[in-house]
C-alpha cells in the first residue's frame, strides 16, 4: 500500500489550525459546563443540566461517593409510629440516616395503599432514589441501607374513600424518625 505525501498547498494553513483549535476549545468548554459538571458533580450553572436530568444524577453520584459514617458510635433506635391518612391524600414517615446506616422496618395498614420506599439526599428532596413501590398493598417489611446521607422512608397514598391508619415499626441505625 502506498500513501501519498500531501503537497504543502493541500495542508491547512496556520490561520485554519488556529480557528479549528479555538472551535475545539469552545466545544469542550460548552460540554464541560452543560453536560459534564452537572452529570459528574451536580454543578449546573446554565440550567441545561437540570432540563436534561443530569444534575440529579450528579448530585446522587456526589452523595453516594461521600465517605460512610464510622461504625463505632452509631445510634441504635427502636420506634413505633402510627399515622392516619385521609381519603385521597398522601403522607410520609422518614428516618434521618447517615451513609451506611442500616435499619429494619415493617409497616401494617388498616386498608390498601400505594406506597413508595425511597431516600432523599439532605437539603434537596428533588434528588431521590426509589427502593420499592407497589399499588394496593397493606403491609411491607425489609431493610434500608442508606446509600447516602439523607432521609429514607415511606410515602403512602390513600386512593380509597375512608381514612387508613399505618403503623411503622423500625429498629436500627438512624438519628430520628419523623412524620412529614
Amino acid at each position: 500500500m502506498h500513501i501519498r505525501k500531501p503537497e504543502p498547498h493541500e495542508l491547512p494553513g496556520l490561520r485554519q489550525l488556529q480557528l479549528a483549535s479555538i472551535a475545539a476549545i469552545v466545544v469542550v468548554a460548552l460540554l464541560l459546563v452543560t453536560v459534564i459538571l452537572p452529570a459528574e458533580r451536580g454543578i449546573d450553572v446554565t440550567g441545561i443540566g437540570s432540563k436534561l436530568n443530569l444534575t440529579r444524577i450528579g448530585l446522587l453520584k456526589t452523595a453516594m461517593s461521600a465517605p460512610e459514617a464510622p461504625h463505632s458510635g452509631r445510634p441504635q433506635n427502636t420506634d413505633e409510629m402510627s399515622i392516619s391518612i385521609p381519603a385521597g391524600e398522601g403522607m410520609e414517615i422518614k428516618l434521618d440516616m447517615q451513609k451506611g446506616f442500616e435499619a429494619s422496618y415493617s409497616w401494617q395498614a388498616s386498608g390498601e395503599l400505594f406506597h413508595d420506599t425511597h431516600g432523599d439526599i439532605y437539603n434537596n428532596e428533588d434528588v431521590f432514589i426509589s427502593y420499592s413501590s407497589a399499588e394496593s398493598v397493606s403491609s411491607d417489611s425489609g431493610t434500608i441501607i442508606a446509600p447516602f446521607g439523607g432521609t429514607h422512608g415511606w410515602y403512602w397514598k390513600n386512593r380509597g374513600d375512608e381514612p387508613v391508619t399505618v403503623t411503622v415499626k423500625t429498629q436500627g441505625e438512624y438519628l430520628e424518625i419523623f412524620e412529614k
